[in-house]
């Protein structure tokens, strides 16, 4: 019922999925832990057979993969209250047994129709539980427990490189993988050594923070190679190999992202290269770049700008190159002060590395959205080494700061700045109607000393909100 209850609701499946995942791996070694593995593995394949895992939401996707990483667990983890000591809860956990692995092993073939029908997350999974099995063959050899790890992870080796359609990058993190523990699944190697430049061995890489002189060469390389048979064939090509990075599920450095920046440098045309990379849905790191050089072109950029800026999933790439640009044209104004609302977070980090050219300070510190307000101060005071930067941009920053109505910002700046929470004071009070922030107040209040907020107290108006004079006097031994 639990299962039935995770895919009828979706916006409490996360719940009820812990709930059947530690009900799973409380089972103790032995028919318990097999039986109750073999149970929901029975229950998740009755669903796919039936249809029920087609449609589900994301988050009830990945709950269904947790699930499938509770059947395949190869420990057991039990927690109950201690029978004379109430107030004690008593921990059981280990690792399964030889006899346990085979037969957990022997649910794999009955599982792979689920991992199918939740798509990507289920490839995802089924690699992370090879991983899983190998791992511990190598660290349990006692009572031929490795051996049944072996043994099952070998088993199941064959339907995950099914899951992903027997594509190169699959082979290749398989070969990878058994050369990694020392075995041999007597695989096919990946044929195809373009593959193999663009995703380097991790365990082949001497050093990865001395790595990054020969990724770049080997991008280079490789784009110099590319570079003249244009954007169509070249795009598709780095989507091919894209897409078998997700498949391999490779997390480190990779020479493929690096060879759109050695591309951008020597093409003629960027708006056209946009165009082929937008058409296909690349991924937005790539679109900076051939951004960047179509705005370094006299008069070249407006094409550019209006195939990237047609398409929502590239509003970051508008807002950092815009926002390095000194003297936007007009409409990559317009663009960027839209598309910023998107991505507050990335304009303060980007604002922080004082990357962001003078003009447009001013226009984000002056934005409509609070937000945006809000993330462009703090990045602001936080590149001018915590302190309120000087001349109009000062103004202009405090007055950010006064609206955006960030308690955090607030108390942050307070610290090293007291003058700005006597002028927020003034200025809230002084409004005719104001929805009092009184958290915002505390902060405020907070950081004054009793002779400021006397001062403050009789400074505001009468008709000011009460909850001002109430706040700034609280604790007043002489009211």
């Amino acid at each position: 019922h639990l299962v039935s209850a995770v895919l009828l609701r979706p916006e409490d499946a996360e719940v009820l999925g812990r709930s059947i995942r530690a009900w799973v791996l409380a089972g103790l070694p032995g028919d318990d832990a097999v039986n109750r593995r073999r149970h929901l593995v029975r229950e998740l394949a009755k669903r796919a057979r039936d249809g029920d895992l087609i449609g589900l939401t994301r988050s009830t996707r990945h709950t269904v993969s947790q699930l499938l990483g509770a059947a395949f667990s190869l420990s057991f983890e039990e927690a109950r209250d201690d029978p004379v000591r109430i107030t004690t809860v008593r921990f059981t956990f280990g690792s399964l047994p030889a006899a346990d692995i085979r037969q957990v092993a022997d649910l794999w073939t009955a599982a792979l129709p689920v991992f199918r029908a939740i798509g990507g997350g289920g490839l995802v999974c089924a690699r992370n539980v090879l991983d899983h099995w190998l791992h511990e063959s190598g660290e349990r050899d006692e009572f031929d427990c490795g051996e049944a790890a072996r043994e099952g992870a070998s088993r199941m080796l064959p339907g995950v490189i099914d899951l992903a359609g027997g594509e190169p990058g699959i082979l290749l993190w398989a070969n990878r993988l058994a050369n990694g523990h020392g075995l041999d699944f007597g695989l096919p190697e990946a044929d195809d050594s373009t593959l193999c430049r663009l995703f380097p061995d991790p365990l082949e890489v001497e050093s990865w923070s001395t790595s990054g002189g020969t990724l770049d060469a080997a991008a280079s390389e490789l784009a110099r190679e590319w570079l003249s048979e244009g954007p169509e064939a070249v795009v598709a090509r780095m989507m091919h190999y894209h897409r078998q990075g997700q498949l391999m599920g490779y997390h480190f450095v990779s020479v493929l992202e690096e060879i759109p920046l050695h591309l951008a440098q020597h093409v003629d045309d960027p708006a056209a290269w946009l165009q082929e990379l937008v058409a296909r849905g690349a991924t937005p790191g790539w679109v900076i770049p051939f951004l960047e050089a179509a705005a370094l072109l006299p008069g070249g950029s407006d094409r550019a700008w209006e195939t990237v800026a047609r398409d929502r999933r590239y509003d970051r790439p508008c807002v950092r190159v815009g926002l390095g640009t000194a003297r936007p044209p007009a409409g990559v104004v317009d663009i960027v002060m839209e598309r910023v609302t998107t991505c507050p977070d990335f304009l303060y980090y980007f604002i922080r590395s004082r990357e962001v050219a003078g003009e447009w300070k001013f226009r984000l510190l002056r934005h409509q959205d609070p937000g945006v307000r809000g993330r462009a101060a703090r990045g602001v005071w936080e590149a001018d080494g915590r302190r309120r930067p000087g001349g109009m941009l000062g103004v202009a920053w405090e007055d950010a700061v006064l609206a955006c109505g960030d308690p955090g910002l607030m108390s942050d700046v307070l610290r090293d700045d007291p003058h700005i929470g006597r002028a927020w004071i003034l200025a809230e009070a002084g409004r005719d109607e104001s929805a009092l922030d009184e958290e915002l107040l505390s902060v405020v209040v907070g950081s004054l000393g009793m002779d400021d907020r006397r001062e403050l107290a009789r400074a505001i108006s009468d008709d000011a909100d009460p909850k001002f004079r109430r706040y700034l006097l609280e604790g007043d031994p002489d009211p």
